[in-house]
């Protein structure tokens, strides 16, 4: 149990959990100011991503995501670009965002780090062929299904796999200090409030993946 800090609103602490999340992910990606990095993903865990990574120095982000409204938030918190994620040829955009890097084997952009927030499997083959020859992908979004990679892309490639699970209390404080602070904006990320009484109705909000990030729920009307 954490005590919420001075100054932090009760709404701003129910995005708590997923800053957290986002927190251990950037730590576990080693991510570092002057590299760039794509988000994939960007409900309220990969928003938060976005936003540590911007606090934490990290200027060439990358949002990926099929919602326009999702996409133009990223921008607003501090994406240097986007990508639809709809279109079916991520690769080729990154590498038309950055610029292509070869290694002895497979052409790929120049991404430094990919941090996968949406287990989206139509677009894992895309995340390995496009991370740079000795680059970082970190796994945060939870998959429907098991699915398969191509282990030559990895092994050619020199790639760094990565889980990333939940948080730490470290990452906790972390978090907790940066919405503090004002090096984050969560309050940005709430897209709906529901009254108790219409609590069906926010799950059908969050559902929404056009149009929702994330959804509050209170006393009132």
């Amino acid at each position: 149990m954490f005590a919420i800090p001075e100054g932090v609103t009760l709404e701003e602490a129910c995005l708590l959990e997923p800053l957290s999340v986002g927190m251990r992910a950037v730590a576990l990606s080693g991510a570092t100011a002057g590299q760039t990095v794509a988000v994939v993903g960007l409900g309220a865990i990969g928003q938060c991503v976005v936003q540590v990574l911007r606090a934490q120095g990290v200027t060439g982000i990358i949002a990926v995501d099929r919602s326009t409204m999702r996409l133009q938030r990223a921008l607003e918190s501090g994406a240097s670009a986007t990508v639809d994620g709809s279109n079916g040829n991520l690769t080729d955009e990154l590498i038309a965002l950055t610029h292509a890097t070869v290694s002895p084997f497979q052409e790929a952009s120049d991404v430094d780090v990919v941090i996968e927030c949406a287990g989206a499997v139509g677009l894992l083959p895309a995340v390995l062929r496009a991370t740079k020859a000795g680059g970082s992908v970190v796994f945060v979004g939870l998959f429907s299904r098991p699915v398969e990679i191509d282990i030559n892309t990895v092994v050619q490639k020199e790639l760094r796999l990565c889980g990333s699970f939940a948080y730490t209390v470290a990452d906790v404080k972390n978090a907790f200090e940066l919405i503090a602070t004002g090096r984050v904006d969560m309050a940005s990320l709430i897209t709906h409030r529901r009254p108790l009484d219409e609590l069906g109705a926010a799950f059908d909000d969050q559902l929404d993946g056009e149009s929702s990030i994330k959804v509050v729920v209170g006393p009132g009307s």
